[in-house]
């Protein structure tokens, strides 16, 4: 995959997930998928192993960072099928671009992603600005951290809350571990970046 990276843009986390950053690539099977560099060195590992004896073997198999050993690994988990059809149904490139039918919703779920970080930050850096101190601040953010929200796919509106509420308890345990100062800044920090527009194609 061949690209280049947007000057100033929010980072997207290459070592985890499912991003495959340009001049890489990444392997996936049923139970597992392993990313390399541009120097083929494997940086990044995901597993979901059917069972306990296989997502061991996928365990343990990175940390030899063995590409021949998780390759048979992942050959071995395809061994019981007589065909395998592959598609995408969404893929988003780094400029913010979806493409695809997106039947599963994906883009929806993704960009409530976005914007419930975005906006959570926003209202902070805002109380903040309105003189609230930081004790106000969190406690507004505490509130939000507890709010009783369930994930649904099928609606934005309460997959945006629950990812504004996960973003919400990121920040406390911020805040718990660093203090005040080093949480308010975690919040205001992606701010001073350029957030991409997301927008199907």
């Amino acid at each position: 995959m061949e690209g280049s990276r947007l000057a100033a843009a929010e980072p997207v986390n290459t070592t985890q997930g499912h991003a495959i950053p340009p001049g890489t690539w990444r392997v996936i099977s049923p139970h597992m998928s392993i990313g390399a560099d541009q120097r083929n060195r494997i940086v990044a590992f995901g597993a979901s192993g059917a069972n306990s004896d296989s997502l061991q073997r996928e365990k343990l198999a990175p940390n030899k960072r063995d590409p021949a050993v998780m390759a048979r690994i992942a050959s071995s988990d395809l061994q019981g099928y007589a065909g395998a059809t592959v598609s995408i149904d969404a893929a988003f490139f780094e400029d913010g671009t979806c493409v695809g039918p997106d039947s599963t919703g994906a883009f929806a779920t993704f960009k409530a992603h976005v914007d419930a970080r975005r906006d959570l930050f926003e209202g902070i850096v805002a109380a903040q600005n309105k003189g609230m101190t930081s004790g106000q601040v969190f406690e507004y953010v505490s509130s939000v951290a507890v709010s009783s929200v369930t994930p649904d796919p099928s609606d934005r509106a309460a997959s945006y809350n629950y990812f504004r509420k996960m973003y919400a308890q990121e920040l406390i345990n911020v805040r718990a571990k660093q203090g005040d100062e080093k949480a308010l800044a975690f919040a205001s920090s992606p701010l001073q970046k350029q957030w991409v527009n997301l927008r199907k194609q």
